[in-house]
């Protein structure tokens, strides 16, 4: 189940619920490499108006986990996702991840995370065909 909303691709609300097969492909202890597909049945609310559409979709992801247990710690995370349509011909939709959590003192963490999302033929009247956040904190373990 996935819940998305997001002004500048037109969504007011896009609700996806699916089902998935995925496999490691690489699992050591340093490093995951995972891929999954599957299908999904995704109801989009467009923004600005009424109009509500529903579609069935396929996806295919992978996902690279690279994680350093040493002082400093260091975890990144990289994730893609291709999400064609199969009932609206020639739409795509593709999402990516990439988050950096690094140790700079003794539980003391930064955050750095990247994400962006495509969508070749958005709803309605949205601004652009895609959308992307660049945000940055701190974290403390206790």
């Amino acid at each position: 189940i996935d819940l998305y909303s997001n002004a500048e691709l037109g969504v007011d609300l896009r609700s996806s619920i699916g089902a998935a097969v995925g496999k490691d492909l690489v699992s050591t202890n340093s490093k995951i490499f995972h891929i999954e597909g599957g299908l999904l049945y995704t109801t989009e609310d467009e923004s600005g108006s009424n109009n509500s559409t529903s579609s069935t979709e396929a996806f295919l992801g992978a996902r690279l986990d690279l994680f350093r247990y040493d002082v400093p710690k260091l975890d990144l995370t990289a994730q893609v996702v291709g999400i064609p349509s199969l009932t609206e011909s020639g739409r795509i939709r593709a999402k990516a991840n990439v988050t950096m959590r690094w140790e700079m003192i003794k539980d003391l963490y930064w955050i750095l995370n990247y994400s962006e999302n495509y969508d070749s033929d958005p709803p309605g009247q949205a601004k652009s065909n895609d959308d992307y956040n660049l945000y940055s904190g701190l974290a403390y373990d206790f």
